[in-house]
């Protein structure tokens, strides 16, 4: 354990030993010191007594925290260490959550968000946006802000226990919403297994473990028949409740067949410029927004233009063709959800807005539209993960994609006016 004056040229000039590490005290600052590894990192440590105890504190590493730096704040720990404060202590205790709600946020910012996404947040959302950890964090901070919060949020977080965790899943059972709990159940277990391993909280134990999800989740295979179409697209009725933008984002799901969370957070910024005149506009979803993070250009049919038109009168100068009533961001996308469960599902069976992508897509491929499944999968955007579809065939199929979602567009407003539903489809022109 050398004890020498440390200078940066001194750091500098300090070689990674063979095997193990060496650390290097300062003589002008006691207590500190420099952590040499065999693998070359070099890490400032600070040692001082608490109670007759040795302490060790990590401060950062070289060159990213400087010579000066360490010293001051060395200086700073052992000054607090010599009035009777534990640094050491003070520090773990900082990481640590001491509500669920502290918890809950950690959660959010440091696994769900990520330290760049929040960092990009909170500087003011300028500039390109990076990828967050999870691109599904919305629906987590919905759900943590509708079902957790509000009965934990100020009690600590440590104090959460199985039967906390198996009453608020029940609660959510009672109210009709299985497949909501299912969720609510992986969300908290999630935090609580992120928060364990990362001594975000003082737990042993999950409070989730062993409790099983309320419902067994099947592969969904809902979908809208003709006279179904017909009777929901007005979305009328004494008990419904929703609003017109929501109408509308739930009718262009239909009419483009695309995934309900890229329809209802659609900017005008991914329209063409001259969409509302052009006589073949394309909306073009950037992989940042696409579920398989490929850029996906979605042909207009004249449907889905006057649909996006009625939105545009309704935005208000948003940058979104459904804006929130908060302003600055799109609509929430489980308000397509709660609006279909508070309106009865405009009266017909139960369906999600899932299975009005489903439904385009079946009915693309039925006897009157005749699309072939393989253009139908580049209308959908799935990924084709043949080694000709990967590397060699790059073409867009814009074609194609237009003239099967014209071909839908066609039926469909076949299927609203309630004509013979034999009928030979016409593709839809402008």
């Amino acid at each position: 354990m050398p004890t020498v004056r440390l200078t940066t040229r001194g750091v500098n000039a300090i070689k990674k030993p063979k095997t193990g590490r060496v650390e290097y005290w300062d003589t002008v600052i006691t207590g500190l010191g420099l952590r040499v590894s065999e693998t070359g990192r070099k890490s400032w440590v600070v040692m001082y007594r608490n109670q007759g105890r040795l302490r060790r504190m990590t401060l950062g590493t070289y060159p990213k925290k400087s010579l000066a730096t360490a010293r001051n704040e060395a200086g700073d720990i052992l000054g607090r260490a010599s009035g009777g404060k534990d640094p050491a202590a003070e520090k773990n205790a900082e990481r640590k959550a001491g509500t669920f709600s502290e918890l809950a946020d950690l959660y959010l910012e440091k696994y769900a968000k990520g330290e760049s996404y929040s960092k990009w947040e909170q500087d003011g959302s300028e500039g390109t946006a990076p990828e967050p950890n999870k691109r599904s964090w919305p629906s987590d901070k919905e759900m943590i802000d509708h079902d957790l919060k509000p009965a934990w949020g100020f009690r600590k977080s440590n104090a959460i226990i199985r039967a906390d965790v198996n009453r608020i899943i029940n609660i959510i059972v009672e109210r009709g919403a299985p497949i909501q709990a299912n969720r609510v159940l992986g969300l908290t277990r999630k935090i609580y297994s992120w928060g364990i391993s990362t001594d975000r909280v003082a737990m042993q134990v999950n409070p989730c473990h062993e409790i099983k999800k309320p419902t067994k989740e099947r592969i969904r295979d809902r979908v809208l028949d003709a006279a179904e179409i017909k009777t929901f697209w007005p979305m009328s009725g004494d008990n419904v409740k929703i609003t017109e933008p929501l109408r509308i984002a739930l009718r262009l799901t239909l009419a483009t067949a695309q995934r309900p969370g890229e329809v209802i957070g659609l900017p005008w910024a991914e329209l063409d410029e001259d969409w509302q005149t052009a006589l073949e506009p394309f909306w073009t979803i950037p992989g940042t927004r696409t579920k398989n993070k490929v850029a996906h250009r979605v042909p207009l049919s004249p449907m889905a233009v006057d649909l996006i038109k009625q939105a545009k009168k309704l935005s208000k100068g948003s940058d979104f063709a459904f804006p929130s009533p908060r302003g600055g961001k799109p609509v929430r996308v489980t308000s397509h959800t709660h609006a279909l469960t508070r309106s009865g599902h405009f009266g017909v069976s139960r369906f999600s807005p899932h299975d009005l992508r489903r439904t385009a897509a079946t009915h693309m491929t039925g006897p009157h539209c005749k699309v072939s499944r393989f253009i139908l999968e580049r209308v959908l955007n799935h990924t084709d993960q043949t080694v000709t579809g990967r590397h060699y065939d790059l073409y867009e199929y814009d074609d194609e994609k237009r003239h099967a979602l014209n071909a839908w567009a066609s039926r469909l407003a076949q299927v609203i006016e309630g004509k013979d539903q034999d009928s030979k489809v016409v593709p839809f022109h402008a």
